[in-house]
């Protein structure tokens, strides 16, 4: 009988992902995605053709599932298209009975041009070849198949419409809004209200983005709950760091989204009379004088970081064999099943981990640590052909609560570019955005960020004073590369003699040595002085945050 070997995308991946202002948009587009794939894949495995199909790519244990679904089928390709079409047509039908119960759910009426919007929005390609034996033929063969088949770039316009677009989507037009000053923006017309405190004032949003802000994985009652994630707020996340010590969070359950975001702006000192929605604040008042004493205040500050296997795809490509494959596969699986765990332990919120990528939430002073575990990790588990350990490469911002998320998200994948740019990659690019706009950026190879670590543990366990390293920035910042070595050698000497003197000499020494490391050991070829500066300044936000001695009061 005759095989086929099957490539499926389910998309689209960026408009699903990256557009998004909160970050129950990010996640509502991740989940939905993945919850796409699952379904298909339970389709393939319980229809009739189900005996005759095998699944290569992804694999169900995966917390997140890929946008990718590669298997075989015994069948002809004239059986092998219907099939294809069938699967197409009931994941359009899946992903529209998501959206009716969503709206239903929360009594908004879902409008024909709502519906219309989001009938055309899921983009489901799929394409197969010959499969006659030689596996990794037919493999290439399927993925120059895809590249083709998205080229050709065939869809139905929808027509575009007059009024305000949409704030998320902005080719739609925005068809709910919230009024500010009991008043629509400009040029919004035809708008269903929406009081509610998920849309912020003036807001207007498309039926796409409206979906994904209104979307709740409960609604889908799935068996396995460990897909059932909840869609916290990082301003929760904040919290729950600084307040590890409360065992019991049950009773702050109700300080989520906007909740909590207004209880931390109170503590760091913010106005928050005439930014949130009265009920907001009502709610705010009735848990403060109830619960909120004991709190700890927390930096706004968070890390946004986004993980990706160096050269992972082309094992695939290169790899003729079907059982290399499949071991890459399951290994690819349990990767991304304890490194999602190990994000959540860590105090962090795992969005994405489909396979070779993560996308991540995490507190800023366990960033470090936990980009160290996370490549361990993904060098223990993932190996190729040879049995040699496949590298990863990272790109992280530390951005404010308050920064728009959008933006961070393509800066967060130009950084992980950024530092696959490194000869032989294995390497990470940290970005710092400061709330005033300054920008600090620095990028490293991963073995040197052992001595990074170890800096930041030695200002974290001994009470250095923040003056030490901003001492160093002064007499470094004018230098360059120009300055023969020893002469900087000298310079970071005489500031660790003068800055350290209430230390103990060996104290003293120990703290000069890890900033000589830093300097000496310098992979970047933007000069070893910048470099080293940079990697300064990041410490130094670090401090000021708190992120460094566990200072929860620290001020920015």
């Amino acid at each position: 009988m005759e095989k086929q070997l099957v490539l499926l995308t389910i998309g689209p991946v960026g408009e699903l992902i990256q557009s998004s202002r909160k970050m129950k948009d990010l996640a509502a587009g991740s989940f939905l995605l993945s919850h796409l794939t699952r379904c298909a894949i339970e389709r393939i495995d319980s229809s009739d053709a189900g005996a005759k199909t095998q699944i290569i790519f992804p694999k169900m244990e995966l917390p997140s599932l890929p946008n990718r679904l590669l298997f075989t089928i015994r069948d002809s390709s004239e059986n092998t298209k219907k099939y294809c079409e069938s699967i197409e047509s009931d994941l359009k039908r899946t992903w529209l009975e998501i959206v009716e119960k969503t709206f239903e759910k929360e009594k908004i009426e879902l409008t024909d041009e709502a519906k219309a919007q989001l009938s055309h929005f899921l983009s489901i390609h799929w394409t197969f070849v010959p499969y006659g034996g030689d596996y990794g033929k037919s493999y290439n063969e399927v993925v120059q198949a895809m590249h083709d088949v998205k080229n050709t770039r065939m869809f139905e316009q929808l027509p575009l419409g007059e009024g305000r677009r949409c704030s998320l989507f902005p080719a739609y037009r925005a068809l709910y809004g919230r009024k500010r000053n009991d008043r629509f923006p400009p040029f919004a017309s035809d708008l269903k209200e929406v009081n509610q405190p998920l849309l912020k004032e003036g807001e207007c949003l498309s039926g796409i983005a409206m979906f994904k802000r209104l979307f709740d994985p409960s609604l889908l009652k799935l068996k396995d709950k460990g897909n059932q994630k909840s869609f916290r707020s990082v301003a929760m996340m904040l919290l729950k760091h600084a307040n590890r010590h409360i065992g019991d969070w049950k009773r702050y359950e109700e300080l989520e989204d906007e909740g909590s975001e207004v209880l931390h702006d109170w503590m760091n000192g913010h106005p928050i009379e005439d930014i949130y929605p009265q009920g907001v604040l009502e709610e705010f008042r009735e848990l403060k004088n109830t619960h909120a004493g004991p709190l700890k205040k927390p930096s706004p500050y968070y890390a946004l970081i986004k993980l990706d296997g160096d050269g992972v795809g082309s094992e695939y490509q290169k790899s003729g064999r079907f059982d290399v494959h499949e071991r890459l596969s399951e290994s690819i699986a349990t990767f991304a099943n304890e490194a999602d765990k190990m994000v959540t332990e860590d105090g962090g919120i795992c969005i994405f981990a489909g396979g070779e990528d993560v996308l991540a939430f995490a507190p800023i002073d366990q960033t470090m640590p936990l980009l160290k575990k996370l490549r361990a990790l993904f060098q223990e588990k993932i190996k190729d052909e040879a049995g040699n350990p496949f590298t990863l490469s990272a790109g992280i911002v530390f951005a404010h609560l308050m920064s728009p998320l959008a933006p961070l998200l393509e800066r967060v994948e130009e950084l992980e570019g950024y530092a696959k740019d490194m000869p032989g990659k294995d390497a990470y690019a940290i970005e710092v955005q400061h709330r005033g706009g300054k920008q600090v950026i620095y990028r490293d190879k991963f073995e040197k960020l052992d001595t990074f670590e170890q800096l930041l543990e030695q200002l974290g366990r001994e009470p250095f004073s923040r003056s030490y390293i901003a001492n160093l920035l002064e007499t470094l910042n004018p230098l360059d590369d120009s300055y023969d070595s020893a002469i900087i050698h000298a310079l970071i000497r005489r500031v660790g003699h003068r800055s350290l003197e209430g230390h103990a000499s060996d104290e003293q020494q120990e703290m000069t040595e890890l900033i000589l490391d830093l300097f000496n050991d310098s992979s970047s070829n933007e000069g070893k002085v910048v470099h080293l500066v940079d990697q300064l300044n990041v410490i130094a936000f670090m401090q000021k945050i708190g992120a460094v001695n566990n200072d929860e009061t620290a001020n920015v």
